[in-house]
């Protein structure tokens, strides 16, 4: 399980590196990860979304491990994709993996405070 709170910001760099350096031609366009599980908002041009989640789920695991020295599994279960098609349903999916640390009360308060303030003045479309 990944640490919360100040020890979690110290797993964002090698997620996002894997994410956006990976091998399979994704386009990332949000994420969110959390303790036990992670959100993608990704396009995948090359319709390659298994084997790049296998990657990802792997190789952040093994990094994570080393890291940590520690064996076995981190994230919860078999990734979930949805397929999104219309504008509408795209910009719901950004607001729900952006927000979701902060509706899970992953961060301490004044953080949340901060967040909620930044989101509530962005110019959403």
């Amino acid at each position: 399980m990944i640490p919360v709170g100040r020890k979690a910001e110290s797993e964002f760099l090698p997620f996002t590196l894997i994410v956006y350096k990976g091998k399979h031609n994704w386009l990332c366009h949000a994420y969110c990860l959390m303790n036990n599980h992670y959100h993608l908002v990704i396009e995948t041009p090359d319709g390659n979304l298994s084997k790049g989640m296998r990657q990802l789920n792997g190789v952040y695991t093994q990094s994570y491990n080393k890291r940590h020295n520690r064996v076995g599994h981190i994230f919860q279960g078999r990734y979930k994709a949805i397929l999104v098609s219309k504008e509408s349903h795209l910009l719901e999916t950004y607001r729900y993996v952006v927000l979701n640390p902060v509706r899970a009360k992953a961060t301490d308060r004044s953080s949340r405070r901060m967040e909620m303030e930044q989101l509530s003045e962005h110019n959403w479309p």
